[in-house]
């Protein structure tokens, strides 16, 4: 289907105009079932690639972990929060809904609702926000006029985002209606607990963790959209689920039918589609299925998902290529929150701690230094296992997370003993970024010993606010910035990054980033290196 583009905020308008038009003379189009299709022949293919990955879903109240070699599955406890998000601490975030409930045409509609951080088991429970604190900055969304077929009650996004800095996240409410759900997005801040709309699209849908990106879904005329700010691309059909890639490819369970207004004659159809960044160059992955849980292994080459066939519900995989699809196992009808297990390779009576993220364990002494040098903004999370590799000569146990290697040294003491990798310098050598001029930040600024160039205004700050734990004292000393972030090997200087150009500072094992759209402390972010020198997409 020919891409359409369309300005965003004119979209908006004309969609708001049909609905008015429904609200007044009480239309609803008949909501069309995923479930009818025809049942795809699949070829045979080769297998998906045996790993020793394994996955996790949850039915039922329990937690099963599924073999993929002899595709069965085993409960191993309580099941978590529904797509509970494992922050650091060992600790759930997640939304509760409470009050009464009725079952609508977008899932099951709420009155009222809490953010809360649990402990792993549930114990230590803290109310980040409640419906009550929200409606009271907000208000309720405009109720339509009676006739109109809306609920008057709201339904919230239980799927909560967290921002690719780990300091805020996303989610959206919804005055439901026949057709269209009309929604507002909003932002929580984990550290002030205060609330902030976004200003995105309107439709219930799927925000990227940076917030520059969402798809949404527009029932009333079966298509989606892929929002990029002021401009929107049209999808070849309607998303039912959906999953970024860490290069901002996507995947999604694609719902194509005859619209109201457009897509005229098209005949049902679903599948499973790979999507380029900018929504183009659609590739079936799986043609004929609905998928209403997907996730990623941790190297992004292998989908899990979950079938929803009428007459069975079933794990399936397939790799990214569209090659190897299977079926691996039946599952229970409310089976749910799939999410994707690969143990690394750690020492022996080690505590370990399992990102569910990317599905990596990290353990042991690394566990200890991540933990103690704030490891989720400073390094992000494990994207691969702990495991053996050959730098400068010598072989070291290492593991690699978004924005850094983390070596283990033990000929040095601690807290030598770990060291990190000069990842800056070495994406700089190996893949010679297009750099251009930019001039310097506002701010006070300075040449830290033994470096070419000044470091100023905001990067400056944040180089001072970032150290490593080196002596256990309190605060940091120059040495403790150094030890994170090495020396600048750069000016300040303009590039291209997810589409987007941006002023960047590179430095020995970082690249300083300087966002404007955002707010302090978030305008300043780290370069995710470990991605992109790994190739992780």
């Amino acid at each position: 289907m020919m891409q359409q583009h369309f300005n965003r905020r004119f979209l908006r308008n004309v969609s708001l105009l049909f609905l008015a038009v429904f609200g007044i003379l009480g239309l609803a189009v008949p909501f069309r079932l995923y479930a009818q299709f025809d049942p795809f022949a699949f070829e045979e293919a080769p297998s998906a690639a045996t790993t020793s990955a394994s996955l996790l879903y949850s039915a039922g109240g329990e937690q099963y972990q599924v073999d993929l070699e002899t595709n069965s599955s085993t409960p191993v406890g309580v099941a978590p929060p529904k797509d509970g998000i494992l922050m650091a601490e060992d600790t759930y975030l997640w939304m509760e809904m409470i009050g009464d409930s009725g079952q609508g045409k977008s899932g099951t509609l709420w009155d009222d609702f809490q953010i809360v951080q649990t402990s792993r088991d549930g114990s230590n429970k803290q109310v980040l926000l409640d419906s009550e604190t929200f409606f009271e900055q907000f208000g309720r969304l405009t109720e339509a006029p009676t006739g109109s077929g809306y609920a008057a009650k709201y339904v919230f996004q239980q799927e909560l985002v967290l921002s690719s800095d780990a300091t805020r996240v996303f989610f959206y409410v919804c005055n439901p209606s026949p057709e269209w759900d009309m929604c507002n997005y909003y932002q929580l801040d984990l550290a002030s607990r205060s609330v902030s709309t976004i200003d995105a699209f309107f439709g219930p849908g799927w925000i990227h963790s940076d917030q520059g990106r969402a798809v949404f879904r527009i029932d009333i005329d079966c298509f989606g959209l892929l929002d990029l700010g002021d401009d929107s691309t049209e999808l070849s059909g309607g998303p039912v689920s959906l999953i970024w890639l860490a290069d901002l490819r996507f995947v999604f369970s694609r719902h194509m039918c005859s619209g109201l207004w457009f897509n005229k004659g098209v005949e049902t159809q679903y599948d499973i589609i790979l999507a380029n960044a900018d929504g183009t160059d659609n590739m079936v992955l799986v043609p004929g299925m609905i998928a209403s849980d997907m996730v990623l292994s941790p190297d992004q080459q292998t989908l899990a998902f979950i079938s929803t066939d009428p007459s069975e519900v079933a794990l399936w995989v397939v790799n990214l290529d569209g090659s190897g699809l299977r079926k691996v196992m039946d599952l229970p009808e409310d089976a749910t929150d799939l999410r994707w297990y690969a143990a690394g390779s750690p020492a022996e009576n080690n505590e370990c701690r399992l990102f569910t993220e990317t599905g990596y364990e990290v353990c042991g002494r690394l566990l200890t230094y991540w933990e103690q040098n704030d490891g989720l903004r400073v390094f992000g999370l494990p994207i691969t296992p702990q495991q053996t590799e050959t730098i400068e000569g010598q072989d070291y146990d290492v593991q690699w997370f978004e924005r850094n290697r983390l070596e283990l040294h033990p000929e040095n003491a601690a807290p030598y003993d770990v060291l990190l990798g000069r990842l800056g310098l070495d994406v700089l050598e190996q893949q010679s970024p297009a750099l251009g001029a930019a001039d310097p930040l506002p701010g006070t600024c300075y040449r830290i010993g033994g470096a070419q160039f000044d470091v100023c205004g905001r990067f400056l700050e944040e180089w001072r606010a970032g150290g490593l734990d080196l002596d256990g004292g309190a605060g940091l000393t120059e040495a403790e910035n150094l030890a994170l972030f090495g020396l600048p090997l750069s000016p300040p200087q303009t590039q291209m990054i997810e589409g987007q150009e941006y002023v960047v500072q590179w430095f020995e094992r970082a690249r300083f980033e300087y966002h404007p759209a955002l707010e302090s402390p978030h305008d300043v972010q780290f370069g995710l290196l470990g991605h992109e020198l790994r190739g992780v997409q």
